[in-house]
């Protein structure tokens, strides 16, 4: 499965923790459209997450603002069903600790 799909096979055990997503070979088709450059544990997963809430690219903002304008009950269940709701929540912490230190650091230059 990760060489069809372009991933080193050092991610082969952490691709195969989410065995469901990767039964269905159109969410296989819209994760290669997604055209991931590089792939670690973290690219990986943004990426699944991507597919699973209709979002076309592997950006975390654009899965948030997709959650909070779409039918996030359709995609939670999405997130659940397939092992990553944890990711998601993870990834949320992650990506607000970023927007505070960004803001704090050009607050910073203003001074």
């Amino acid at each position: 499965m990760s060489q069809e799909i372009g991933i080193d096979n050092r991610f082969k055990e952490h691709l195969s923790q989410y065995g469901n997503f990767w039964k269905n070979k159109h969410r296989i088709e819209k994760f290669k459209e997604l055209g991931i450059d590089y792939y670690n544990a973290q690219t990986i997963d943004i990426g699944l997450i991507a597919v699973l809430t209709d979002v076309k690219t592997p950006n975390f903002e654009e899965v948030v603002k997709q959650m909070m304008l779409g039918d996030s009950g359709k995609y939670f269940k999405a997130l659940a069903d397939n092992g990553l709701t944890d990711k998601f929540w993870v990834s949320i912490i992650l990506y607000w600790q970023m927007l505070v230190m960004r803001r704090i650091f050009y607050s910073s230059m203003s001074l």
